[in-house]
């Protein structure tokens, strides 16, 4: 399967080309998820946010989403949103698509 996304989707500059206009920054991920089945985390490039980021950009999205480590570096915590009630993946650069992130 191949899969099409971006590397981020935070970005203000999208409202009014690919957000609708007045769409608010915690809408954004749910928006983007409408169009995309996965997106490169890229603030996991500079560190690795806490678990409850995780979870909660997983409840904006359907289950069958990605979310891809900008670094390959996943630590072993982020297991947890393979677990999670809807089963989102985080996936590293470089293994083959599909394989969950081990715990």
């Amino acid at each position: 399967m191949i899969r099409i996304g971006t590397s981020g989707f935070s970005y203000k500059d999208w409202v009014g080309r690919f957000y609708p206009v007045g769409t608010v920054d915690r809408d954004r991920l749910r928006v983007y998820a409408e169009h995309f089945d996965t997106v490169e985390v890229n603030s996991s490039y500079y560190r690795i946010g806490p678990p409850r980021i995780y979870a909660a950009m997983g409840k904006k999205v359907p289950d069958a989403f990605e979310f891809v480590d900008a670094r390959g570096i996943i630590p072993p915590w982020v297991g947890l949103v393979n677990s999670g009630p809807k089963g989102k993946r985080v996936v590293c650069p470089g293994r083959r698509a599909g394989v969950p992130a081990t715990k």
